[in-house]
């Protein structure tokens, strides 16, 4: 059996003939090629068409994880989000508010990274960013060659940080 570029598994039931499709992916038509061999050593071989549809129910999906920061905290970088592309239809972008970064309220997200599917970003508390509640609120988006979804990460700002840090900070 054959199918050029398909990563799934095929199987044949070599009582019915019945071929299986596990695992099928990515998202494209393939020409299958199958060959049978009888204890004569005689062969037959059919040819048909497997298509192999998108998942449903949005694929990628992300899973973002909630963060905290002080107000005033310098620069480090945390897991905000989790993502899949279930039909490996290859890596997934992840933005922030439509773009690569994003201030909100002071705080600040960049450079972000997918470290296969652990989505991680720099992220720092404004000076003067407000005390939660409410909570700062970013939108990360996933987008893959399947679609785009979003999905909202919260990030809950705490009192303290560090005052020399918000003396030197450009406003």
């Amino acid at each position: 059996m054959g199918a050029p570029g398909f990563t799934g598994t095929l199987s044949v039931n070599s009582t019915t003939g019945v071929v299986t499709v596990a695992n099928a992916g990515p998202a494209a038509v393939y020409t299958v090629t199958v060959t049978a061999t009888d204890s004569c050593n005689g062969t037959s071989t059919s040819t048909f068409q497997l298509t192999v549809n998108p998942p449903s129910g949005g694929d990628p999906t992300i899973r973002p994880v909630a963060a905290s920061r002080a107000a005033g905290s310098p620069m480090y970088r945390s897991v905000i989000a989790n993502v899949s592309d279930a039909a490996g239809a290859g890596s997934v972008l992840v933005t922030v508010n439509g773009g690569a970064s994003a201030m909100v309220n002071g705080v600040l997200l960049q450079a972000i990274q997918n470290n296969n599917g652990v989505i991680s970003a720099a992220m720092r508390g404004g000076c003067h960013s407000p005390v939660s509640p409410p909570a700062v609120s970013f939108m990360l988006t996933a987008s893959s060659t399947n679609g785009t979804n979003s999905a909202s990460l919260p990030v809950t700002i705490t009192a303290g940080g560090n005052p020399t840090w918000c003396l030197w900070w450009p406003r």
